[in-house]
């Protein structure tokens, strides 16, 4: 008995003794400061809030990482670095999700075990078969958002305003603006793309779109699609008062464009209620983009 205890007590020792000596390994370091969005003519301008990357080496996941970011590589030497792209879907803090238009960013880096590699601006663009079916940043003082229903004494314009998002790109942009007037007895107003887009994806491919919102009301995002069996309003987005701040939405349509009638037209529409008050309400919307791979 006293034979077998001691042999316990020797090879508890012994493990002991291996877990207390077992290192660590030492990781290395990534550390990314932001994103950018590289856009061709056609496409857009450049204003993006991807705040998020999926972040692999050699094709391992790394993780998810709200930028800027510093990482930790269990690697030596060179090795490739990729980014896929991500945003807060439906401007949800709780829901982040890819963008699968733009295609990920790659670097080759070399990294030594305890330093820190920078990466200072992952550059992002469009895939090679990316569609933009609609982009709107009303600069040329035309605009394909038009009022559908907009009452005497309400007006929707192009103007020149302050654009601020996050602190990023600041500066004097042209925009669509709605003014609500206390004259409005109705309290409605709908805007819409003047065009029904008919060439969306049905097949789950991801539908991106985003734009720039400054509201002080709660602004209704909807769909108006029409097939075969007629037209029918989809509501899909609730807009709540963006608090005297501009708010970026990337939306994913794909939820209402998946399993549809080849054909299908679609027209975008922001809508909204007001409350029967004596007050005035503003609507601004800028950078808008309609996007999908063929």
């Amino acid at each position: 008995m006293v034979f077998r205890v001691l042999i316990a007590t020797s090879f508890l020792s012994i493990f002991l003794f291996s877990c207390k000596g077992k290192q660590e390994p030492i990781p290395a370091y990534i550390h990314i400061d932001s994103s950018s969005l590289n856009p061709l003519i056609g496409q857009g301008n450049r204003i993006q809030d991807l705040r998020f990357v999926y972040a692999y080496a050699d094709g391992e996941l790394l993780g998810q990482f709200e930028l800027p970011a510093t990482i930790p590589v269990l690697k030596e030497g060179r090795h490739k670095i990729t980014l896929t792209p991500a945003f807060f879907l439906n401007g949800s803090n709780n829901q982040i999700a890819i963008h699968n238009v733009l295609m990920p960013a790659d670097s080759i880096l070399e990294f030594v075990r305890g330093k820190t590699t920078h990466w200072s601006n992952a550059v992002f663009t469009f895939r090679s078969n990316a569609k933009i079916a609609w982009n709107e940043d009303f600069e040329d003082n035309s605009s394909t958002i038009v009022g559908i229903s907009m009452v005497k004494g309400d007006s929707g314009f192009i103007t020149d305003a302050w654009y601020d998002l996050n602190g990023r790109y600041t500066g004097n942009s042209k925009i669509f603006k709605v003014d609500i007037q206390p004259s409005d007895t109705f309290k409605y107003v709908d805007l819409g793309s003047f065009n029904a887009f008919n060439n969306l994806p049905n097949d789950s491919r991801d539908v991106i779109l985003e734009f720039d919102v400054y509201c002080d009301v709660d602004v209704q995002l909807a769909l108006k699609r029409t097939n075969s069996g007629g037209p029918s309003y989809v509501p899909y987005l609730y807009i709540y008062n963006t608090e005297k701040k501009w708010k970026h939405f990337y939306v994913n349509l794909v939820y209402e464009t998946s399993g549809q009638e080849a054909g299908s037209t679609y027209q975008i529409l922001f809508s909204s209620n007001i409350n029967a008050s004596a007050n005035s309400h503003i609507i601004q919307l800028d950078n808008i983009r309609l996007s999908f791979t063929n």
